[in-house]
């Protein structure tokens, strides 16, 4: 151990892969390695945290809290190293590719759009990786996150989804309606019970997104089996959504 701890004040992101790639990796008190590599900074803390929440399939929510956390650090570094308004010139993109008259002509989700912006876009494939595991992850702490997110910036499908956990729907359906203009997300996010807002790209080693734009979600949905309370909360849901839609005409 020693030695590795050399090794990481010599070079932090190789050293790092020690504590990944060691055989006695699963011996390693992991809190313990997570507390000392907050000094060597987000990069290393997020790849000691991916190979525990992803390759050893930790279920303790500090692990999954603390690596979204580390997303969204990420996304905050993204957004100050971005012009200004790169945010909002996302979302106006966004509508602009759009017909919201038509929602049979217009199956793509705010989330899919990200996809096709993800080879040219540090921003994007930053918070590619952040919704990729809000969406997927049931063990962070929705509360927690959303301090985070406030301090990083307007991160809306960010919000979206974890007001979507918290059951907090009116304000997740807020933001996909009124703020990002994403009614097929909106839909989806109703038939999911505010599981899912749309299906996350899947990027392959060349870099290339490739992402299902319709509106049956498959590989991020939570196969939750639909009880009647299941059933009386997406009716909820639905009826939240038209109200909302018919708010679009008030404002």
């Amino acid at each position: 151990m020693k030695y590795a701890w050399w090794f990481m004040d010599q070079n932090p992101e190789d050293g790092v892969e020690i504590f990944v790639r060691s055989p006695r990796a699963k011996e390693m008190d992991s809190n313990v390695i997570l507390d000392k590599l907050e000094a060597y900074g987000n990069n290393s803390v997020r790849i000691y945290l991916e190979y525990l929440v992803v390759n050893r399939k930790s279920e303790e929510p500090e692990h999954h809290t603390r690596l979204a956390c580390s997303y969204i650090h990420d996304v905050q570094l993204e957004i100050e190293r971005s012009p200004n308004g790169a945010m909002q010139q996302l979302v106006d993109e966004y509508k602009r590719c759009t017909n919201p008259s038509n929602v049979n002509e217009n199956e793509m989700t705010f989330v899919s759009y990200l996809g096709t912006r993800y080879v040219t876009s540090n921003l994007v494939r930053a918070r590619i990786s952040l919704i990729r595991l809000l969406q997927r992850s049931p063990l962070y702490d929705p509360k927690t996150l959303l301090e985070e997110m406030a301090k990083a910036g307007v991160l809306d499908i960010e919000m979206a989804i974890v007001y979507g956990r918290m059951k907090r729907h009116e304000e997740a359906l807020r933001i996909l309606i009124h703020d990002l203009g994403d009614f097929v997300g909106a839909e989806t996010y109703c038939v999911t019970n505010g599981q899912n807002t749309g299906a996350i790209p899947e990027i392959q080693e060349n870099g290339v997104s490739q992402t299902s734009t319709s509106t049956v979600v498959k590989e991020d949905a939570v196969p939750i089996p639909l009880s009647a309370e299941r059933i009386i909360e997406r009716r909820c849901l639905f009826s939240m959504l038209l109200k909302t839609y018919l708010g679009i005409e008030d404002r």
